[in-house]
């Protein structure tokens, strides 16, 4: 494993904060703006001080730095405001904010199987903090309402069946 092992983890920790940010807030719209600007805040800061880690770690131009940080900086604004959505509708009830909730593991699966053959600590590292950030997700929304497993369950295979069919291709859209 090198400097960064996998981006699911910390993309995980950033919806985790902007589930948490969201909470309490009266209306929709309202928290998928409180959900967007925290995501944004986290991810584009995250991904600006590992690329500087980067630079640091292998004593290389900034240019190069820039030159890593770049393609996953174009991707992160997009995702951004769709991260804040998705983590602002984990509030509401019934099959939506199940659904909302079982995102992670979608951005999850496809990492996770791509590094088995790396070894199974590989896959821990991926996969340990993810279940932890879940749970926690999954503690909060109880804490509001009633979370269904099923729905759950059911979301987080289809969604990430879907993250596996579609990471190659998202993958290949990201040049590091």
């Amino acid at each position: 494993m090198d400097l960064g092992a996998s981006t699911a983890p910390w993309v995980t920790f950033g919806f985790l904060l902007a589930v948490s940010a969201s909470r309490g807030v009266r209306t929709p719209r309202k928290a998928i703006f409180v959900s967007t600007g925290t995501v944004a805040a986290y991810l584009l800061a995250w991904l600006v001080l590992y690329h500087l880690l980067f630079v640091l770690r292998f004593s290389l131009p900034l240019r190069d730095g820039w030159r890593e940080a770049a393609p996953w900086l174009v991707a992160a604004v997009p995702a951004c405001p769709i991260l804040g959505a998705v983590a602002a509708l984990s509030h509401k009830p019934g099959r939506l904010g199940d659904t909302c909730l079982a995102a992670p593991i979608a951005w999850t699966l496809p990492e996770a199987l791509g590094s088995v053959g790396l070894g199974w600590s590989a896959v821990a590292a991926i996969v340990i903090p993810v279940a932890v950030f879940v749970a926690l997700l999954i503690r909060m929304a109880r804490a509001e309402r009633r979370v269904h497993a099923l729905t759950l369950l059911t979301a987080a295979v289809a969604l990430g069946a879907l993250g596996v069919a579609l990471f190659p291709v998202v993958r290949s859209l990201i040049h590091s």
